[in-house]
């Protein structure tokens, strides 16, 4: 090759390392420039300046010229020969390898000579992960080993900055021109797994940053690889923000990655509440703090409490405290905070974090007690009997208790240490009664009438008590019903309808709410079996999608056999011409043979022409029968494929039909039970409201018949004292009539022995 055409070839380059695209040939010349710009047998490598770099280096890596120092071109193009020529190979970086299949003999980047081998261990990976293999082929590979091949770049990346930028700048540098679509996308999902979990240097990050901005706004690029470079874009904006991991990210994170799945996780509180956020590989605590929405988060943490069991097995629980309590907290009043501080102080004083003495210790044993059970007030207005227990069917009193009866009802406490028991209301005391020595209670406890008695010689007094309290409610009750009746009588007659009866009422609410209910599971069943079809249609789906596969890999191998039978057929034919041409030219030869007069001559020339014509009509007899085979085995494989590929086009048809079919019915089904129990719903709501509508008209009535009834009631006790007042007046009369008779006949007396002595 002359040295014009390789300095030709020298001007093309495109990059520094960094490109495996196709770039222009130089025209006229049998050697080629490959896509990482290196002659592929050349011998004179000329180092790229910025200035012959900036005229032909693309857009995209333009940011690139002021880092060519930390470049190492020379030593990588002497490495590269060395690998060309100890392959044997020219034409090493043709278009066909675009140098991605073989791995480079050195690094990118000029980094520690201790850490070279590990750098050309990196790109060994890269390329496996790509799929791509020694034999030229793109070969996927299964997701468990995308994991642990990204958690091998990790471990060694996250290790050691320099390593860092190397692994970038390989990656970059597979998915620039890269012609195979699938280890393009592989490329750059690896460039998305690296930029969340790490960040490159200041340096290669602009250069980078830039690279990638440009791939995501382009407008040839494909639309998956915009989309992978923009989510990269985004992740290298937040790990510079946050910088590197300090751990390796585990195998759930890179999954989550893989699948654009989110991970969840739960924050405890320490006073026994949680939150449920979500997180990817990226996240840090300061996201985390924004997402449960915490604020003054300058001096509060999280902190991980891991405990470990017999297997090994690290389980990590996330806990929100303040780290660091300032002076300026005393002036918060918001009381979130008050209660979150005094929760961690008291988790930290149960810990034994704070050194206190017996004192401290009494007072803050009070201070929690008021903090958890707050104030307790006291029994206004209330009367007190010390009284011993005979009698207590739930065995809630102690043996010696306090009596305080006010206006509210009896209240029980225990005498010492003093503590409140129990209370009962006068509606909930039926009936009550005293002796000498005791004094008893029928009241009601939880629903249920029990009889209570104590020993105490103070009943009567407990009982005037009572007695006086109820009978002030009963006067204020009798107030208000008089009050009401007057207003009532003096007022606008109610209307005299009667309504239905509540319990038909009740009945009938009861019922339209287990109506509503069963139609609520009913339409909860629906949907749960619509979202079963959807299943299975995206299962079917998926079918398809993997039938389709299998027939465009047939529909491939049926153009192969094809090509390869249209092959053998024009070989046949040429054997064909071949062996009409050596027939011709044995008529010719015995045709020249035949003018010699020379009969010995003549004799010798006959026997070699028909050994060599006898040998030659053999082999290519023979050579005819093996084409004819091979053709025969094309053809009836041919045929096979044929037969195959009218099969699975036919169930596939059958599918999508049965597949459609079924889709309309469930919609319909769906459908119409949707609008049969929407309509149903509807009109249960809206006897339901009817229903609570006469229910309340029902219960205003009742209200009313109540108080009426309490007036009747209050009247008819008025008129049974006043029954009593005039058994007790006409008593007093007959008494005082008695004793006037008697006094009128001790007068007569009287008046009888006075004239029988003056007689």
């Amino acid at each position: 090759m002359t040295s014009d055409m390789a300095q030709s070839l020298r001007s093309s380059r495109s990059s520094f390392g960094s490109s495996n695209g196709f770039d222009a040939h130089s025209h006229n010349s049998y050697a080629t420039s490959n896509g990482d710009d290196y002659d592929s047998d050349g011998s004179n490598f000329a180092p790229p300046t910025p200035n012959t770099l900036s005229s032909v280096m693309p857009p995209e890596l333009a940011g690139a010229i002021p880092l060519i120092d930390k470049f190492q071109v020379e030593g990588f193009l002497r490495a590269m020969q060395k690998q060309i020529h100890s392959a044997g190979k020219r034409g090493f970086f043709s278009k066909k390898t675009v140098g991605l299949q073989d791995p480079i003999p050195t690094s990118l980047l000029k980094i520690n000579s201790d850490l070279v081998s590990r750098a050309v261990k990196l790109f060994q990976v890269i390329l496996k992960y790509m799929g791509v293999d020694s034999s030229d082929r793109v070969t996927p590979i299964s997701l468990d080993e995308s994991i642990e091949l990204v958690s091998k770049l990790y471990k060694h990346a996250l290790k050691r900055s320099e390593l860092r930028d190397e692994l970038f700048m390989q990656i970059s540098k597979q998915t620039r021109n890269n012609p195979d679509r699938h280890s393009l996308i592989k490329a750059w999902e690896l460039m998305y797994l690296c930029g969340s979990c790490m960040p490159p240097s200041k340096e290669i990050g602009g250069y980078l940053s830039e690279y990638v901005h440009t791939v995501a706004h382009s407008a040839s690029s494909d639309s998956e690889v915009q989309v992978l470079a923009m989510n990269t874009l985004n992740a290298l904006k937040r790990s510079v923000k946050a910088g590197p991991r300090h751990i390796i990210p585990g195998r759930e994170e890179i999954d989550a990655v893989l699948t654009g799945k989110k991970l969840t996780t739960i924050v405890f509180f320490l006073d026994e509440t949680f939150e449920e956020i979500t997180y990817d590989m990226a996240t840090t605590v300061a996201d985390a703090v924004e997402m449960i929405k915490i604020y003054r988060r300058s001096t509060c943490r999280f902190k991980a409490s891991k405990d470990r069991s017999k297997g090994e097995i690290l389980h990590c629980k996330l806990t929100f405290k303040k780290k660091l309590f300032r002076e300026s907290d005393e002036a918060i009043t918001d009381p979130m905070f008050v209660q979150l501080s005094y929760v961690q102080l008291q988790h930290d004083y149960v810990l034994g974090n704070y050194p206190v003495g017996r004192d401290d210790a009494a007072q803050l044993s009070a201070l929690q007690i008021l903090a958890e059970i707050g104030y307790v007030v006291s029994p206004k207005h209330a009367l007190f009997f010390a009284v011993r227990k005979i009698d207590d069917p739930i065995g809630l009193l102690p043996g010696k208790i306090i009596l305080g009866i006010n206006k509210r009802g009896v209240h029980f406490f225990r005498p010492v240490p003093k503590e409140y028991l129990h209370s009962a209301e006068l509606r909930d005391i039926m009936q009550f009664g005293s002796s000498n020595t005791a004094v008893f209670f029928k009241m009601r406890v939880a629903g249920v009438l029990h009889i209570f008695q104590f020993e105490t010689k103070q009943g009567e007094e407990i009982c005037v008590a009572l007695q006086t309290h109820i009978n002030d409610v009963m006067l204020r009750r009798y107030s208000k019903a008089r009050a009401a009746a007057n207003g009532s009588i003096n007022g606008h007659p109610s209307d005299n309808v009667r309504p239905p009866a509540v319990d038909f009422n009740e009945k009938r609410v009861l019922e339209l709410s287990k109506s509503l209910e069963e139609s609520e599971n009913k339409v909860n069943q629906l949907q749960e079996d619509l979202h079963e079809k959807q299943k299975q249609e995206l299962k079917i789906k998926e079918d398809l999608e993997s039938l389709k596969s299998i027939l465009r890999s047939e529909k491939q191998y049926l153009e192969e056999i094809t090509c390869e039978r249209d092959k053998l057929r024009t070989l046949c034919d040429e054997k064909d011409s071949a062996l009409q041409a050596a027939f011709l030219e044995k008529q010719s030869i015995e045709v020249k043979f035949a003018k010699l007069n020379s009969q010995g001559l003549e004799n010798n020339i006959r026997k070699e022409l028909a050994e060599t014509n006898s040998q030659v009509l053999r082999k290519t007899q023979e050579e005819l029968k093996a084409c004819s085979a091979q053709l025969h085995a094309v053809e009836e494989s041919k045929r096979k494929l044929v037969n195959e590929k009218t099969s699975l086009e036919e169930r596939l048809s059958r599918l999508e039909r049965n597949n459609t079919d079924e889709i309309a019915i469930i919609k319909e089904n769906f459908e119409q039970e949707r609008k049969t129990m929407k309509f149903h719903i509807a009109e249960l709501e809206k006897k339901l409201v009817e229903s609570k509508r006469k229910l309340d008209h029902a219960q205003s009535a009742i209200a009313i018949k109540d108080a009426e009834l309490s007036a009747l009631q209050n009247n008819l006790r008025e008129l049974e004292e006043l029954r009593e007042m005039k058994e007790d007046i006409d008593r007093k009369n007959e008494q005082t009539a008695a004793i006037l008779k008697r006094q009128g006949l001790n007068w007569l007396r009287w008046r009888h022995f006075t004239r029988k002595n003056k007689l």
